[in-house]
């Protein structure tokens, strides 16, 4: 992965397109302004940034158009995550406390 196939997937309106396509599909209401604000973080993830430099460096025409260089399920595994993110943990329960038994003075007779 490097940081100039990063900033080239950010530039590719075919990948931005599908990203799109994939929020909208999700039921986001503004697709396009979700995926801008998170378009770094997302392609930033070598399941697209390793894949997308070696389809370039082969050649392929459209790597971001092209679903063999990037799967629609990979794109989705990695947009779904964002916009539901994980439920927090429940918090830990209270541990059970038992009594501490305090010696008792024994009065003597």
């Amino acid at each position: 992965m490097t940081y100039n196939a990063i900033a080239e997937m950010t530039r590719d309106p075919d990948l931005r397109q599908r990203l799109y396509a994939c929020a909208g599909s999700e039921g986001l209401p503004d697709p396009q302004h979700f995926i801008d604000r998170r378009i770094w973080e997302i392609v930033a993830n070598p399941d697209f940034a390793d894949a997308y430099k070696a389809a370039s460096e082969t050649g392929v025409p459209a790597p971001g158009k092209d679903e063999g260089v990037i799967p629609d399920a990979v794109i989705l595994a990695h947009v779904q995550p964002l916009i539901q993110p994980p439920a927090p943990a429940p918090e830990p329960e209270a541990p059970t406390e038992t009594p501490i038994e305090t010696p008792t003075e024994e009065t003597p007779v």
